[in-house]
């Protein structure tokens, strides 16, 4: 019955967020963001703040994937791997306008303060992207992820920022031809 297939649909939603409830913000967020990934709908992420008088002020930000409704392991995929491009940044509690350039492609602005583009990873997956080929173009493989985040084996290539990659790499990332998917993060040029 129907009742019982949204109950199916609700528990498996739960699941696949709870590991990305501090990264989206909260709980409900990240299982706004899961469920809009399955069901290729937009999700409206809300955060609340206190103004310098002492009252709260609700700020929401809408996502729409540019890609179809996936499957829960593609959302866990999706996840991760926006995850991992912020962590790269050092962003390890984002902001909405941080998911945002994860997710869909835009620009953060690193620990060190280094401005970065991000492709997004959903952009690049509607571009017909397999989930290996994102990792690899994040500088990580999805044999670093588990089901529902990284392993301790992955520390290694989750760099702490973004000069920890041109360090690493030994130059920066070559600039990205306009449209370019495959290029996941490069330095923004100010």
């Amino acid at each position: 019955d129907l009742t019982h297939n949204r109950r199916e649909f609700d528990v498996a939603g739960v699941h696949v967020a709870a590991p990305f409830a501090s990264f989206a913000g909260s709980t409900d967020n990240a299982i706004a963001l899961a469920t809009a990934l399955r069901t290729g709908t937009a999700a409206s992420l809300t955060s609340t703040t206190t103004d310098v008088d002492g009252n709260a002020v609700t700020t929401t930000t809408t996502i729409t994937p540019p890609t179809k409704p996936m499957g829960w392991g593609n959302v866990s995929y999706a996840l991760e791997l926006a995850q991992h491009a912020l962590r790269i940044a050092g962003i390890s509690s984002p902001s909405h306008a941080d998911l945002v350039a994860a997710l869909v492609g835009g620009r953060v602005v690193a620990v060190d303060g280094t401005p970065w583009n991000l492709v997004g990873v959903l952009r690049q997956r509607a571009a017909g992207m397999a989930w290996a080929v994102i990792a690899r173009s994040y500088g990580t493989t999805l044999a670093a992820f588990t089901r529902s985040h990284a392993t301790p084996d992955a520390a290694p290539t989750l760099a702490t920022s973004a000069s920890a990659i041109r360090r690493e790499t030994g130059r920066p990332a070559a600039a990205p031809r306009a449209g370019d998917v495959r290029t996941a993060s490069t330095p923004a040029t100010v």
